[in-house]
């Protein structure tokens, strides 16, 4: 133990509070913040001695600086009580997020009246000026059911914002912290105008104006996240599936939605809110960028993101809460899944890189060549036209009889002279385009 750090003895009755002994260590020693202060010693993590368990249980008091006693239906004599009443905080707790979140507070306190808190992590740092009717009460509630259904997260939406947040500790001392107005803020920019995530498209492969599109989003970290991957999966080439097998038309994107949703999640989580800059989204005609300012976490290198690593995330509460609502996963292979993804679908290797401050993803969009029928400008007639043409040549007729339609519509006219024009499909017989026998054709591509 180091002099910065402070020794928790955490202590029950032995056939009471088993499982929240071994909860609260594990948060007190997994928490990034607290483990740099706090050793924490519980009767079942020590090794086997020769001194009799009362001679340890001495010991371990004497080197404590802070004593953590749960009492239940039985606990030592009473007169251990009376000794130490004129120095004990009493708490109660009704589960173990109670207890954790009624600790973690009461540790936070300790650490600012030592004045060990002058460096506090951005997420649990206090929002200044925050009150709290600042939170929207809607977003916490739509937040736990989503954590319920998906992690079976055990607060109740029943339950006031304010004992919510406490629990998850976004807050304490009855004061929000960073985290908090960014998670389930009404106007996180107030506070954070950096916050906000810029989404730009560009039709060539370099930035150049005029920007054909450009959105600057705000709100939540959930609501950031939603609305940058719905701008980028908008300005991808998507290929319409068929009703022939299901009532349900799927819609394939040239880049899954799953890769670029885990890259905007990661620069949501892990980017440096402390900078002045923003994170930006990117759509170029040949790749998607994403870039959040920041850098990897110390003794971690670009090579490491190619295999499984260790999960350190820059933001642990925001972190934390991201995956309870399952945006994130907490085992460090967000990037290896989208490898494994970019593989899967023959995409080009995603790059990683540090820029200028920036950490900046890039995932390629597939060649020209590759999107035969994921054009931008086919609809959904042309596009199943399409499909049908790649297994054999038809008539006019036969598309009519393929498209389930009564006869030649004045949709499937307009989609076959728009294909022409785009020299997408050609004639069998160009130089007699009304002979009996015509039929459509898939058109080589030679370019």
């Amino acid at each position: 133990m180091n002099k910065t750090q402070y020794k928790i003895f955490l202590s029950s009755h032995q056939k009471e509070f088993g499982k929240e002994r071994k909860a609260l260590k594990a948060y007190i020693e997994g928490d990034v913040l607290l483990r740099k202060f706090f050793d924490i010693f519980i009767f079942e993590a020590s090794p086997a001695v020769d001194s009799t368990s009362q001679e340890l249980y001495h010991k371990e008091v004497e080197a404590s600086t802070i004593y953590i006693g749960l009492l239940g239906d039985r606990y030592g004599a009473q007169n251990f009580i009376l000794t130490v009443q004129s120095e004990v905080v009493r708490k109660r707790f009704e589960s173990i997020a109670e207890l954790i979140a009624e600790v973690y507070s009461s540790l936070i306190a300790f650490l600012e009246s030592m004045g060990k808190l002058g460096n506090v992590p951005f997420d649990k740092a206090f929002c200044d000026g925050a009150t709290w009717d600042d939170i929207d009460s809607d977003k916490v509630e739509t937040f736990l059911e989503k954590a319920k259904n998906a992690r079976k997260f055990a607060i109740s939406s029943a339950n006031p914002k304010e004992k919510v947040l406490k629990q998850m500790n976004l807050a304490y001392e009855n004061r929000l912290t960073n985290s908090a107005i960014l998670l389930f803020g009404k106007a996180p920019q107030r506070f954070f105008i950096s916050s906000e995530v810029k989404c730009l498209h560009f039709h060539g492969k370099n930035v150049a104006k005029p920007i054909p599109s450009y959105q600057i989003y705000k709100g939540s970290l959930f609501e950031l996240a939603d609305q940058a991957l719905d701008f980028v999966m908008s300005k991808l080439n998507r290929n319409i599936g068929t009703r022939e097998k299901s009532n349900d038309v799927a819609v394939n994107y040239e880049i899954p939605a799953a890769i670029l949703s885990e890259a905007i999640i990661n620069a949501i989580a892990h980017r440096d809110y402390t900078s002045n800059g923003s994170i930006q989204v990117m759509v170029f005609s040949d790749r998607v960028e994403i870039w959040n300012p920041g850098y990897l976490p110390p003794n971690m290198t670009i090579a490491d993101l190619f295999s499984e690593h260790s999960s350190i995330p820059a933001n642990p509460l925001i972190a934390e809460s991201l995956f309870l609502a399952h945006y994130i996963e907490k085992v460090g292979s967000g990037t290896v899944d989208i490898i494994r993804i970019c593989k899967e679908v023959g995409l080009s290797l995603p790059k990683f890189q540090i820029q200028g401050g920036n950490f900046v993803f890039i995932v390629y969009r597939p060649s020209i060549e590759a999107q035969v029928e994921a054009q931008v400008d086919c609809n959904e007639t042309e596009i199943k036209i399409l499909e049908f043409l790649k297994e054999e040549n038809l008539s006019s007729a036969q598309l009519v009889n393929k498209l389930g339609l009564k006869s030649l519509s004045d949709g499937l006219k307009q989609a076959l002279k728009h294909l022409l024009e785009m020299q997408r499909i050609e004639l069998t017989i160009p130089d007699k385009p009304k002979s009996s026998n015509q039929k459509y054709k898939m058109r080589k591509r030679n370019d």
